[in-house]
């Protein structure tokens, strides 16, 4: 493959199965946990920049037209933690693999994973 957009390269590279997923059910097909992280996590198609800060966090930022709910392109687990424009958030919606669905406000959003 040729190109001189690195990122697109990058994005096409993006491995489809995981080597390792805790899934949120027990008894979860291998194949229906790739596949809902493949649309929970690499499929997403948005404009939120990730970027790892920190103490180990990943930092998210986005720009919201309206208020609504947003589903998050990264896994989360029991023991993570997640704030979102500054509050934390002790429950939220995840997805099979544990991508969360969290509530955005219009303008500017931040969250931060540890």
């Amino acid at each position: 493959m040729h190109t001189s957009n690195y990122q697109t390269f990058l994005k096409q590279l993006q491995k489809r199965v995981p080597d390792y997923l805790a899934t949120a059910k027990a008894n979860v097909d291998a194949m229906q946990a790739a596949y809902s992280y493949g649309v929970s996590v690499v499929d997403q198609k948005s404009s939120i920049k990730i970027q790892a800060v920190s103490h180990g966090r990943l930092k998210l930022t986005w720009q919201a037209d309206k208020s609504g709910r947003i589903q998050l392109p990264i896994v989360t687990y029991r023991q993570s933690r997640l704030i979102i424009n500054g509050k934390k958030l002790t429950r939220f919606k995840r997805s099979l693999v544990g991508s969360p669905t969290v509530i955005q406000q219009p303008g500017q959003n931040t969250a931060y994973l540890s």
